[in-house]
């Protein structure tokens, strides 16, 4: 599912938008959908979950959990709780 531009770098995103329509879509009324990846890139994280709700305006998230290595020891990790109405 990457896509690799010639800089080398693989992009994930284009991906993501489709997931997470299907996603929701199989998500029943009342129902939680929680998004999370293994990465601290905002653009994979944050800006994932904020375009999902400019497109899916009337669900509710709460505020998300983010690890990192430098201040929990951890690898890097996002996760948003989603919630439809």
């Amino acid at each position: 599912m990457a896509h690799h531009p010639p800089s080398g770098s693989p992009t994930w995103l284009p991906s993501r938008p489709a997931s997470s329509t299907a996603a929701a879509a199989a998500t029943r009324p009342g129902g939680t959908l929680v998004y999370s990846v293994c990465t601290i890139s905002r653009a994979e994280s944050e800006d994932v979950v904020d375009g999902f709700l400019a497109g899916h305006p009337e669900w509710d998230a709460d505020p998300p959990v983010r690890l990192a290595p430098d201040t929990d020891g951890t690898d890097g990790f996002f996760i948003a709780s989603l919630r439809r109405p």
